[in-house]
């Protein structure tokens, strides 16, 4: 009788993870027991977000890690039209007349309206 009770309970598991392959992620990467009060209260919901953001974000944080562990500096030079959105920009700092003979060189003309509703600026 006890086999079968333990045949069925691993078969419970088994089956468990096969049908919630990231709640078996996520017990794994926090150490949380199979069906313990904790992993009860969780949702798999929030489960599935904390797993994509890991997939998303997770290599890109490990190289990074390991380059600074290696003292290799990632900051790259920002070339208009590439890179990240995530990049700090440098800020600079101008004087007000800086400011206003750099709006004065702006030659409107050069603006062009594309069909699609977008503006690009001529040379």
């Amino acid at each position: 009788m006890e086999d079968k009770i333990s045949k069925d309970i691993i078969t419970f598991i088994k089956d468990w993870n096969h049908k919630y392959p990231i709640d078996y992620w996520w017990r794994r990467k926090h150490k949380i027991p199979f069906n313990s009060k904790l992993h009860k209260e969780q949702s798999l919901l929030d489960m599935r977000i904390e797993y994509e953001e890991d997939f998303l974000y997770g290599e890109y944080l490990d190289s990074e890690i390991e380059k600074a562990k290696n003292g290799i500096n990632s900051e790259k030079k920002y070339i208009p039209g590439h890179g990240s959105i995530f990049k700090k920009l440098k800020k600079v700092k101008m004087s007000e007349k800086d400011m206003e003979d750099l709006f004065d060189e702006i030659d409107i003309s050069r603006i062009e309206k594309n069909e699609d509703g977008s503006i690009k600026i001529g040379g």
